[in-house]
């Protein structure tokens, strides 16, 4: 098992020696971004800006416009800082910048209210232009990022700092637009992304094994471009939708889901399982953050039971 920040972190010094171009900066957190080992390996191509985001991401849009592929990483959290600047140094001049927001969601622990990324995506979602990805394992993460290595597209990258199974074939190919389909079933269909998606898939075992009820589990990797028609078809071919996210439940996976639904006429109905609109985030262990904030396997299998029951 490895967190998505450690896959980055090895696929940057990997791509580094491949692509002179990609460049690093930081914002005083290169050991829990994991671009530490690519500043000792490239000395010259890491930028080291202290705490200064609205800095660092200008700096990382100049370097851009010169013709380089900067990966500017920090936490989730710590994005917000930065949203004038990435809008308009980033997205209205289309500098080809890779954000990388580490840490997401409740994962981070007993950090706290103040370092959790849980409304990272509702924000860049509204970045005109922003590419938008989120990995589910190991595996995932270094695809992602062998094509944003080549991409020229300006991107934000959101991981989490726990340990995650390999839920994706050695094989697997990543398609930017594309959700993946990790589980077949006929009775159900969950949504999940990110670190939630281990869960589904844990929650559609038991709920096979214990209730025999075939859920279908669709892993969405990439937020933007995002999968719309795909979804439509799934809420023509199911009643229930259920999503389930690391984030809150105002701008996230699952309003995504719900406008697709509408806007590809689909009927089926979506019971959606995230943080709180007004949620800021609390100290704690992992599991139990998971547990009280219902993102684990037991309140997943149990909201599928109520919403087929109803």
């Amino acid at each position: 098992m490895k967190s998505t920040r450690e896959s980055f972190g090895e696929s940057l010094l990997d791509l580094g020696s491949r692509y002179e171009n990609i460049l690093v900066v930081s914002a005083d957190l290169c050991g829990a971004t994991k671009t530490k080992a690519f500043g000792q390996q490239y000395p010259d191509r890491f930028f080291e800006c202290g705490i200064a985001e609205s800095n660092a991401v200008s700096i990382a849009s100049g370097l851009a416009l010169s013709g380089y592929r900067p990966f500017f990483s920090t936490f989730g959290a710590f994005m917000e800082v930065a949203t004038n600047q990435i809008a308009n140094s980033i997205c209205y001049n289309r500098a080809p910048v890779v954000l990388v927001g580490t840490h997401a969601g409740l994962a981070i622990g007993k950090d706290g209210a103040t370092q959790m990324g849980t409304r990272d995506l509702a924000i860049m979602r509204a970045m005109q232009g922003l590419e938008i990805y989120q990995p589910a394992d190991n595996v995932e993460t270094k695809a992602i990022m062998e094509y944003l290595a080549t991409s020229s597209n300006p991107a934000y990258l959101r991981l989490c700092r726990q340990p995650m199974l390999e839920v994706n074939k050695k094989n697997y190919k990543f398609i930017p637009g594309r959700t993946v389909t990790l589980r077949q079933g006929n009775d159900i269909a969950v949504y999940a992304q990110g670190g939630t998606v281990e869960t589904a898939l844990e929650a559609a075992k038991e709920l096979e094994e214990q209730h025999k009820i075939s859920t279908k589990v669709i892993n969405v990797p990439s937020i933007h471009p995002f999968d719309g028609a795909s979804v439509g078809k799934v809420a023509r071919d199911f009643d229930k939708i259920v999503s389930i996210e690391d984030h809150r439940v105002i701008g996230g996976l699952g309003d995504m889901i719900a406008s697709a639904i509408v806007e590809n006429d689909g009927s089926a109905s979506l019971t959606k399982i995230g943080l709180p609109k007004d949620f800021f985030g609390e100290s704690g262990k992992p599991e139990d953050l998971y547990k009280k904030y219902g993102l684990d396997k037991k309140n997943l299998v149990d909201t599928v039971l109520r919403v087929l029951e109803a």
